[in-house]
């Protein structure tokens, strides 16, 4: 007895260790990556004079960013919230960024990124861009804030960038469920015809969780924004947003 008293306490010791050490792992990153996007976001913020580069038509904030990556694909940054992000794309390995950060090393942050058959440039009809929801605020955690009305409210806009263009979106649809439930959102990206682009409307429309009195027709462009959801276990938060300023 005293023998088998002895394996669970040295059991329960190292499942104990394991777990710190976890933890321990997580805070650290969590420090790591917050302060990488910080000094991030300040480089978009305060660049050279001279940042344009004859090579390319890129906006001149972003190029140093650029000369690091060149998967970065853009910036989103809605005011009032966390969310103030570089947004990256890999079409040869497209979720590389679900478990890899702006450096490319290895991170249960990842960085946000864009779904691989979207157009940034042309622009596609609807860009995709995922990112997570983790438990230290970071990501798309402050998405789950607009399962409230009262601050979709105040935080209606979305600054979304590409490389070459700023634009601003409104947000038009919120809404949450379970994956296998939810009407398969990430399929639109083109529409081929105006009557596939009101059935996505429309379907974002009749599953947003308040209405905003916002629309879109045939033309227009959209950005949906998807994360995890803490209610569920395979649940989502998705935003869709439309662009009410010309890209420039």
């Amino acid at each position: 007895m005293l023998k088998f008293y002895r394996i669970l306490l040295l059991t329960l010791a190292a499942v104990f260790l394991a777990s710190t050490a976890g933890i321990a792992r997580y805070a650290a990153d969590s420090c790591t990556q917050t302060r990488m996007y910080r000094q991030l976001a300040a480089q978009t913020e305060n660049f050279p004079d001279d940042a344009a580069s004859p090579g390319n038509d890129f906006l001149p904030q972003y190029q140093a960013l650029y000369a690091q990556n060149s998967d970065l694909a853009g910036w989103i940054q809605i005011d009032g919230t966390d969310i103030n992000y570089p947004i990256m794309q890999s079409k040869q390995n497209p979720d590389f960024y679900l478990k890899h950060n702006f450096e490319k090393a290895d991170s249960p942050h990842g960085c946000p990124y864009v779904q691989a058959n979207c157009n940034l440039q042309t622009p596609s009809d609807n860009i995709l861009v995922y990112g997570h929801n983790m438990k230290d605020g970071t990501m798309f955690s402050d998405l789950l804030q607009y399962k409230r009305e009262s601050f979709w409210e105040q935080h209606r806009i979305i600054r979304f960038d590409t490389m070459t263009a700023q634009a601003e979106y409104t947000v038009m649809a919120v809404f949450q469920g379970e994956a296998a439930d939810l009407f398969p959102y990430y399929q639109c990206t083109d529409a081929e015809t105006p009557q596939e682009f009101a059935a996505y409307v429309d379907a974002c429309k009749n599953a947003t969780l308040y209405e905003t009195g916002v629309t879109a027709v045939y033309g227009d462009k959209l950005i949906t924004l998807s994360t995890c959801d803490d209610s569920g276990k395979n649940s989502r938060v998705v935003v869709v947003a439309k662009r009410i300023t010309e890209a420039r």
